[in-house]
């Protein structure tokens, strides 16, 4: 439905240390705790993809999708996924940066409309809450059961600890704002720990 996914949040990773010719670099890192696990009912995609930056010492991500549960008439947004990942060279004037910024405008998203839910600063980092609005996908039937629309909604976090960037990304969640922010949470406390305790 769109090519905007949690996965892009590593890809965007994988990037950067490409960029850095890390293959021919000795690794920045040698103790590298595990990820925290996934959100309960997430999964993992399979095949799950290769892990540059963990090899090459100077970050490390975790990704999965879960199956929403959506009420009759919707067929979208068919799955939420989840991206989470720390990455060397944080720096808190990027966060500082991107709060002074204004939020993206709304736009159309494959037939659908995202806009900005707000912004602000939260647990040292910045979060961002965008909304997008789902219409059924099935015709009104005699009754007119099937109007309407329902929110999907996408929540990420930023934070710079002990000299690493830490991203959380959560897209396309059915389930309510608090809902959707709830599994952001129940992960930043978690990524922090990772982050000071690499070594």
């Amino acid at each position: 439905m769109r090519s905007k996914t949690a996965l892009g949040l590593l890809a965007a990773m994988a990037f950067l240390l490409i960029g850095t010719n890390v293959q021919c670099q000795r690794q920045m890192f040698k103790d590298m705790p595990p990820m925290p696990p996934l959100p309960e009912g997430f999964q993992p995609p399979n095949p799950d993809p290769p892990n540059p930056w963990r090899a090459a010492g100077m970050g490390d991500g975790k990704q999965g999708e879960k199956k929403n549960q959506l009420p009759k008439c919707f067929g979208v947004p068919a799955k939420a996924s989840i991206g989470y990942s720390w990455m060397a060279g944080g720096q808190q004037f990027i966060i500082d940066a991107q709060l002074r910024q204004p939020e993206a405008p709304p736009q159309n998203v494959a037939g659908f409309l995202e806009e900005p839910a707000g912004k602000s600063s939260y647990r040292g980092g910045m979060i961002v809450y965008r909304k997008t609005n789902f219409h059924a996908t099935v015709g009104i039937d005699a009754k007119g059961e099937c109007g309407g629309t329902i929110e999907g909604w996408s929540v990420n976090w930023q934070g710079v600890v002990n000299g690493k960037m830490l991203a959380i990304s959560l897209l396309n969640y059915y389930g309510g704002k608090a809902e959707a922010q709830s599994v952001v949470d129940g992960l930043i406390g978690k990524l922090i720990d990772v982050a000071q305790r690499v070594k």
